[in-house]
């Protein structure tokens, strides 16, 4: 027999460290409680004071929430009660009857079994080349996973820059002019490699969204002089744009597309998309994961209007559907486990319920990267501070 801590529940069914055990009992327990297992069933459940207790789910769990102006929140049974106001964080995340909170340029914080704090923090890579012969590079923020404080695992933006660079390269060489073929130079002057979005469990868990830019120039022009001026040339700028996907798997990129000139009359193709991935599994916090799809579009949209959102299937840990629609790649979604066929789902700050395969809003300015339940709320709903915030 071994103690274990629950993460999910779905009816008799009780998912803890990572495995899906047997209910034996009559009594409910929640995400967050400590149990009793043999690696098979779930025998008893330790309350705050101690004491066992045979289980059987019967309940809605509590789920803490932060919102945006430091109110400490509660959901429950399809309500959102607000408690004391506490002060204001970027992200909470929870385990147990645990909670933390991480500030400053972070996208994700994760609570493991042990109570380690890990943060991801936002950073961004660029590159400039003028052609004159100087090169630059700048790095902004601390991009990386923060553990208790200290940063332990950094991430070099820098090895995933190229994707963007070198399709940009390609574009510029698919640019023509009047001259083509004469005179013919390409440049890519800036190129960009931001860690955008994404979250972190473990060295075995994670999914990183770099969003990626170049931008860049092709010439074509008769008599070449200094400063870059000809007797007869053409002149064709154009930006690009890329997001890439790390897992502990390895990287690739998702989707591109390079936006030309507008202003220039012999550019037949102001737009170009470029799909890498036309199927993707784009894995979430805690097991989930979503199905994605990604089309070339039938007219022309703009970066905004398709670099962004893409066609998805989301399932649970079990390979259970979810919910069919459009997400977005620069959002961070979380799911946790209300009962049986029944979800709470955050996208960025927006607060969801799914049941069905419908979605039912419930808030928009939730501030949570991850939504366990937590049992002994006392400290939360007073609006205490953790023991430890980094």
């Amino acid at each position: 027999m071994q103690r274990a801590i629950v993460s999910a529940v779905q009816g008799s069914r009780i998912c803890a460290n990572g495995r899906w055990l047997t209910a034996i009992g009559n009594k409910a327990v929640h995400p967050g409680d400590v149990v009793w297992t043999d690696g098979r069933c779930v025998y008893g459940n330790f309350a705050e004071g101690g004491g066992a207790a045979p289980i059987v789910n019967s309940s809605e769990p509590y789920v803490p929430l932060l919102m945006s102006d430091g109110t400490r929140a509660v959901y429950h049974k399809g309500k959102i009660t607000k408690h004391e106001k506490g002060a204001r964080h970027q992200l909470m995340a929870s385990r147990g009857n645990s909670f933390a909170f991480a500030d400053g340029k972070v996208l994700d914080v994760y609570l493991d079994e042990q109570g380690n704090q890990y943060a991801l923090q936002w950073g961004e890579y660029s590159f400039t080349d003028h052609g004159e012969g100087d090169t630059y590079e700048n790095l902004e923020g601390q991009p990386g996973i923060v553990r208790n404080g200290h940063m332990e695992h950094p991430l070099d933006l820098s090895e995933y820059s190229h994707y963007c660079y070198d399709y940009a390269y390609e574009e510029a060489a698919a640019i023509e002019t009047p001259l083509s073929g004469i005179g013919e130079i390409l440049r890519i002057y800036w190129n960009y490699c931001t860690l955008a979005n994404g979250w972190y469990e473990s060295a075995d868990s994670y999914c990183y969204l770099l969003e990626c830019y170049a931008h860049g120039c092709h010439m074509n022009g008769i008599n070449w002089l200094e400063d870059s001026e000809a007797d007869i040339g053409y002149l064709v700028e154009f930006s690009s744009y890329m997001w890439v996907m790390v897992t502990p798997e390895g990287s690739q990129p998702l989707w591109a597309m390079t936006v030309r000139d507008l202003n220039i009359d012999f550019v037949s193709e102001h737009y170009r998309y470029r799909i890498y991935a036309d199927e993707f599994t784009l894995p979430l916090p805690d097991g989930y994961y979503i199905e994605g799809t990604k089309v070339v579009p039938k007219v022309n949209k703009t970066r905004d209007e398709w670099m962004y959102p893409f066609s998805g299937k989301l399932y649970s840990p079990k390979k259970k559907l979810i919910y069919e629609s459009d997400f977005y790649i620069s959002q961070h979604y979380s799911l946790g486990d209300i009962k049986k066929g029944q979800w709470l789902m955050s996208a960025g700050d927006y607060l969801y319920s799914l049941k069905g395969g419908k979605k039912k809003f419930l808030s928009y300015d939730v501030h949570n990267s991850r939504l366990h339940a937590m049992k002994n709320r006392a400290r939360w709903t007073k609006g205490e501070e953790p023991d430890g915030t980094y």
